[in-house]
C-alpha cells in the first residue's frame, strides 16, 4: 500500500468528478448522515454530514465510479 502511494506522489493524478456524480455523491453523504430518515439534519447529524463531504476518502478515487 506505501509503495502505491510513494509511486503516485511522482505521477500526476488525472481525476474528473462530473456535476452529476458530485450531486450524488452529496446526496448519498446526506442520506448516510440523516439517522431518523426524516429528511432533516439535526445539529448531530449535520456535524456528521459536514465531516464526510470535507473529509473523503481520496485514496479510493474509482469509488466516485458509483455515483454515475
Amino acid at each position: 500500500m506505501m509503495e502505491q502511494i510513494d509511486q503516485m506522489r511522482g505521477q500526476p493524478i488525472d481525476c474528473n468528478v462530473s456535476k452529476i456524480q458530485l450531486l450524488r455523491f452529496i446526496e448519498a453523504k446526506f442520506q448516510m448522515a440523516d439517522r431518523d430518515h426524516d429528511g432533516h439534519l439535526n445539529i448531530s447529524e449535520l456535524s456528521n454530514f459536514l465531516r464526510f463531504v470535507t473529509h473523503p476518502d481520496l485514496r479510493a478515487l474509482h469509488a466516485w465510479d458509483r455515483y454515475k
